[in-house]
């Protein structure tokens, strides 16, 4: 409208041209964002707004938690985050490691958020259950074997 009324006013015919590039600009912009995230969700790629260290860390914060590994952080949709990770309690009856799985997910939900969420729970100390935890995290990436899915070699998180 204003490129408009200058034209009508001063007969300067510039200034739709230079409106309309600049408006094509701004969306072309706005275009590749979308494009962007919506590949990042397709690829089931790590969130931009999800810090994974802060997540690994804050993870054995949480009373029961002895450890954290095999962690992966991916997007399912634009505002739905996933995240399956493998988690070190002491030796205990499995009723009694449900409220550890429950504080878990609330600190993720809650401080991260991170709605669903997988977790395998391991003895401290003991083996891996996972093809991935059996190499030390140097030859995972080396091997293909680093997402932790079968036939993803690559497929960081």
């Amino acid at each position: 409208m204003l490129s408009g009324l200058d034209v009508y006013l001063w007969d300067w015919s510039y200034a739709d041209a230079i409106v309309s590039i600049l408006v094509s600009l701004w969306i072309g912009r706005e275009a590749f964002a979308i494009v962007q995230s919506t590949v990042n969700v397709l690829m089931e790629g790590t969130p931009e707004v999800t810090e994974f260290a802060d997540v690994k860390n804050a993870m054995p914060a949480i009373p029961g938690v002895e450890g954290v590994h095999d962690l992966h952080i991916w997007s399912i949709s634009s505002s739905d985050l996933a995240l399956s990770a493998h988690v070190e309690v002491k030796d205990a009856a499995l009723s009694q490691t449900g409220s550890v799985v429950a504080a878990v997910k609330e600190t993720l939900a809650r401080g991260f958020g991170i709605g669903h969420v997988t977790l395998e729970l391991e003895m401290t100390g003991g083996e891996c259950a996972s093809s991935s935890c059996d190499l030390p995290p140097g030859q995972l990436r080396e091997n293909g074997r680093g997402s932790g899915h079968a036939g993803r070699a690559g497929h960081a998180h």
